[in-house]
């Protein structure tokens, strides 16, 4: 293994021997072999090591170990005890989600304060195999079959070219001590299922399975890496993004399976798991204005795509009432509402954000709200009234946009479709003394004096 190792470096797959290696030490065979291999090669070495305190009393004996064997090799451990299941609860995710996000937190953190160059974690061989068949159970596309790469980012992963088996052996060889996860034997939890009883009814048809997957995950590897290319020509046509969130263009002579796949693959990167993924690809067959809602997004089916949105962009709008004149907008409400005694629709004549109206016809209080069904208004420019929604359809506005429509009102009706269109009742005329400037800053500044 220790040859393997060298040779990893050699060749570039691991980083050179100067690089500083952040150890994530469990006490486990398989962390405890990477840093005793890790610090034989020579690497600078720090040791993190989480206690999760999930096995009362059996956590306290790994920290122990871990420490031990540290001031063994003359190595910093650090050490951070970790409430997870509570946390678990808070953010009301698995526990075993919770000590990944609390473990690579903390690592990354550990990783800005000491300068870290690398992250080294101790997954090896069955651990990718294992994954690769929790993927194919839950549901997946290509990307779940590449599993785990020796080198992601600033993680990297020397063992996982070696089977636990082997692990275990070099361990007992080179007296490298390591403790047993008692919970490992508990079938109950999915990934011990596969480890203790699935994998080893493979083996008995295929003995050397395990590389056999192995050699599976490398092509399976080549073939996402080239799709995602692929993909990656297709997206730069299709796929734009702006303020609303990701527009996937369905009108295009593209194949559908083609599109399907871009839609999976952002998908899979907003962390939806493959079976929900395919279920959400739905949207495509879907008519215009339909949408699907997840617990962080709305998939919303438009005329000509598919748009992918934050689910804050639908939160519910508080209605601002405006009182008095001058208005300087609120944290959330970007327009600025000004009295003037002259005309400055000249200076913005280009600009849909800033509108003039007639102060004199206008009744105090003003309100911001979204637009209801039933509003109706007076578009400028326009032959007699037209539903706001009717409006918003025939300039073809996306759902989206349709539903997050602010109008600004006062007590005898919709004075602006903000943006978009003044109503006529308010506009300005030879007669008009007092001149009320209407300015929306789509960034939703504040106002500041």
């Amino acid at each position: 293994m220790y040859l393997q190792i060298l040779k990893q470096i050699k060749n570039g797959t691991l980083p050179s021997t100067d690089k500083h290696l952040l150890v994530a030490t469990s006490g486990g065979v398989d962390s405890m072999v990477l840093l005793s291999l890790m610090h034989r090669v020579g690497y600078k070495i720090s040791v993190a090591h989480c206690n999760f305190n999930l096995r009362p009393g059996d956590c306290d004996l790994d920290q122990q170990l871990v420490e031990m064997f540290c001031n063994k090799l003359g190595i910093d451990c650090l050490v951070k005890s970790f409430d997870t299941i509570s946390y678990a609860k808070l953010q009301k995710i698995s526990v075993e989600m919770a000590a990944r996000d609390l473990r690579y937190s903390w690592f990354a953190q550990l990783k800005k304060e000491l300068n870290i160059d690398f992250i080294a974690t101790g997954h090896h061989l069955n651990d990718n195999v294992e994954t690769v068949l929790l993927n194919m159970t839950r549901g997946t596309g290509l990307r779940g079959l590449t599993a785990m790469t020796a080198v992601q980012s600033y993680i990297i992963r020397p063992l996982l070219f070696a089977e636990r088996e082997r692990i275990i052996q070099y361990a007992v060889a080179n007296n490298i001590p390591f403790r047993e996860d008692y919970t490992n034997s508990d079938n109950s939890i999915p990934r011990n299922l596969f480890r203790n009883v699935v994998i080893p009814e493979f083996e008995k048809i295929n003995p050397s399975f395990l590389e056999t997957m192995k050699r599976n995950i490398d092509v399976w590897n080549d073939w996402y890496q080239f799709s995602i290319k692929q993909l990656q020509t297709v997206c730069d046509t299709i796929v734009s993004q702006n303020s609303n969130g990701i527009f996937v263009r369905l009108d295009t002579n593209i194949d559908k399976s083609t599109l399907n796949l871009v839609l999976f693959e952002f998908l899979s990167d907003m962390g939806y798991s493959g079976n929900r993924a395919l279920e959400y690809l739905k949207i495509v067959d879907s008519q215009a204005g339909v949408y699907i809602k997840t617990e962080k997004h709305y998939l919303v089916r438009e005329r000509n795509g598919v748009l992918i949105t934050d689910l804050d962009l639908f939160e519910d709008f508080q209605t601002v009432t405006i009182e008095s004149i001058p208005f300087y907008g609120t944290e959330k409400i970007g327009l600025t509402i000004e009295c003037s005694n002259t005309d400055q629709t000249n200076q913005f004549k280009t600009n849909s954000f800033v509108e003039c109206v007639d102060f004199e016809k206008i009744t105090l209080p003003l309100t911001i709200r979204r637009w209801q069904k039933g509003d109706r208004f007076f578009p400028i420019g326009m032959n007699g009234s037209k539903k706001v929604s009717d409006y918003l359809t025939d300039i073809k506005k996306k759902s989206v946009e349709k539903q997050q429509q602010l109008v600004l009102t006062d007590q005898n009706g919709i004075i602006w479709v903000i943006g978009l269109r003044l109503d006529k009742r308010y506009a300005i005329t030879n007669q008009t003394i007092r001149f009320l400037m209407l300015k929306w800053n789509t960034g939703h500044t504040k106002h500041t004096d």
